[in-house]
């Protein structure tokens, strides 16, 4: 009974999920490595072959997505991203006002690329906006998601 995997396997993949819960919650590691770690551990651990490993990663979406992230990480370090916010939030604006050109970018940007890295870009340079204009962040970031959303 000890060498069943239908005894040990749910509990390991179990062990394996609490573990990466708390990495995640913890701030461990990165949320992608952790993941990555728990997918390792439980490949090593002979519950899933190579092919279920890497099945995920062949996936055209998650490519798709994994490349915009790779290009919004450039345009970030690049700062090209802040001073195009910065003339498209306007630095004298009030709150309706930015709000309104806040959606029409998100709207016109999340008509050609994928919504998860335009809230991934969008989301620190909102912040920032907020903050340097004395507004609440917060007033920002829940129509940025949606207006990417409606795009």
């Amino acid at each position: 009974m000890e060498g069943d995997p239908a005894v040990w396997h749910p509990w390991f993949v179990l062990c394996t999920i609490v573990l990466l819960f708390g990495a995640l919650v913890s701030g461990w590691k990165t949320p992608d490595m952790a993941a990555f770690m728990a997918l390792c551990l439980v490949w090593n651990a002979g519950i899933i072959d190579t092919q279920d490993a890497i099945s995920g990663f062949t996936n055209t979406g998650v490519l798709a997505v994994g490349v915009l992230f790779v290009v919004v990480q450039a345009v970030e370090r690049s700062q090209l991203a802040l001073v195009m916010a910065r003339r498209a939030f306007g630095m004298n604006t009030g709150i309706r006002f930015g709000l309104a050109r806040l959606c029409t970018l998100c709207f016109a940007i999340s008509g050609f690329l994928n919504n998860t890295p335009v809230v991934a870009l969008l989301t620190p340079i909102t912040r920032d906006w907020a903050r340097t204009r004395g507004f609440s962040p917060s007033t920002f970031l829940i129509p940025l998601s949606y207006s990417t959303i409606f795009g």
